[in-house]
């Protein structure tokens, strides 16, 4: 990109930052990986509401999928806990959703409710 105007400038900037910052979040999902295939499978593995975390996803990416004329819901069943890695889950579940985003055409409706106590669903409901 070559930059004419101090907006293009701006711009270029905030896209590199934007870049960098999901390259910093995939070294550290990467890294978190590693760590917990090196440890004994479940150390360091704790309770995890697993309702708070979809919720706090789904509040985080609805005005996202609202922008791109998509509809995210989530119907939340109450008191979902699993023994896992809050941040590889939370990172899992936001991997889902942004990749439902970016991949789906406009007018999308996504779900995202916990199902059970060790699984979670998301499914995109119309074209593609």
């Amino acid at each position: 990109m070559h930059a004419r105007s101090m907006a293009d400038y701006e711009a270029a900037i905030d896209a590199a930052l934007g870049e960098a910052q999901g390259l910093l979040e995939t070294f550290s999902a990467l890294l978190r990986i590693a760590q917990v295939e090196g440890a004994s499978p479940r150390a360091g593995f704790t309770d995890v509401d697993l309702t708070a975390v979809t919720e706090a996803i789904s509040d985080a990416y609805r005005l996202d999928a609202e922008d791109a004329d998509h509809q995210l819901v989530a119907t939340i069943a109450e008191g979902v806990v699993v023994s896992g890695d809050q941040e590889l889950l939370t990172q899992a579940l936001a991997n889902l959703v942004e990749n439902a985003l970016r991949h789906t055409p406009p007018g999308t409706h996504y779900q995202c409710p916990p199902r059970g106590q060790l699984r979670s669903r998301c499914a995109a409901v119309g074209r593609g």
